[in-house]
This record gives C-alpha cells, structure tokens and sequence, in this order.
C-alpha cells in the first residue's frame, strides 16, 4: 500500500505534511520521472507490482499538479479540503464538553500558535494550518540538518502534541460514520 493511502486513513495531519513533503519533491526533482524512478522508488524494497504502483500513483500527483496550475508552488486541492475538514474537526473538538484532553493540549498550544501567525504576518492562519506549516517547517530544517532553538523545539512539541490528539480524534470520529 502506498504510504499516503495509509496515512490518509489513520493520520490525517501526518497524511497532509506527507502530501506536502511529496509536492516538495516532485517539484525539486523538476517532475522529471527519470529522477524520480531513481530518488523516489528505485531503492525501495517495495516488489515491482507496488513499485509500479508508485509510478502511477507519481504520475497522477505530476498530473494533477499540473491541472490545478501547482507545479511552482501550493497544494493540491484535494490536500486543502482535508485541511479543512481537519480545521472543522478542530472548532468543534473545542466546543464539545467530553473533549477535554483536546481542549487542554490547545491550551498549552494556543500562545505558541499566536506566536507562529504572528511570525508569519499571518494572522487568518487557522489553527491547525498554523500548527501543521510550522511542523512542516520543522521537518525541513531538520532535513537541512539546521538546529532549532529549544524554545522553538517546545512549541514545536505543543503542536505535534495537538495535531496528534486531533487525528486521533479524526480517525475515530470517520470511523463512527
């Protein structure tokens, strides 16, 4: 199974930082398939079924990409719509009096978050947005082995923390459905 199926059904915010790290990539690979057979799936241990899998599975993200007009820079409609759906999750696991632990982990969350929109410029940035682009930003800094301040990797903490109670939350409230 692709590793984005997986997500996508068991980790909603892990699925859309995935989504995002994979457009980063295609985009770095210039969506030239000869480096991304040899970057992206030519040193999985994946059988050739699965790695052929990938291969159209690369192909559809390229194509879709290119269709909604993404291949410099945004995401994938589809992406967004979880966004939202995560960000409405979100509202409404604030609002619910039996989502106490969720409430509390916003609590802890919520100046960093303030202090992440402030730093962005942005102050619209909804919640979840706010927590995932810094998470993500993270990501990229440790794959450009830079160092975090402690401070920074705290907030970072909170966010995590957060996002992970949220998907949880997400994962067995579509489950209920």
């Amino acid at each position: 199974m692709i590793r984005a199926h997986e997500l996508r059904q068991n980790n909603a915010a892990e699925y859309i930082l995935y989504m995002w790290q994979t457009e980063d990539l295609l985009r770095a690979l210039k969506f030239d398939f000869t480096l991304i057979e040899q970057k992206l799936i030519a040193g999985t241990n994946d059988s050739e079924d699965e790695k052929e899998e990938l291969r159209q599975w690369y192909r559809s993200l390229m194509a879709q990409m290119e269709s909604e007009n993404i291949m410099n820079h945004g995401h994938l409609k589809t992406i967004q719509v979880r966004l939202k759906e995560l960000e409405f999750f979100h509202r409404l696991l604030l609002e619910k009096t039996d989502a106490v632990k969720y409430r509390q982990l916003y609590q802890v969350a919520q100046h960093n978050i303030n202090e992440f929109r402030q730093t962005k410029g942005n102050q619209n940035l909804g919640d979840v947005e706010a927590c995932l682009t810094a998470l993500y930003g993270l990501l990229v800094l440790h794959l450009q082995n830079k160092k975090v301040t402690n401070a920074t990797g705290q907030a970072m903490q909170t966010f995590s923390a957060l996002m992970s109670e949220l998907s949880l939350a997400f994962k067995e409230s579509e489950a209920a459905l």
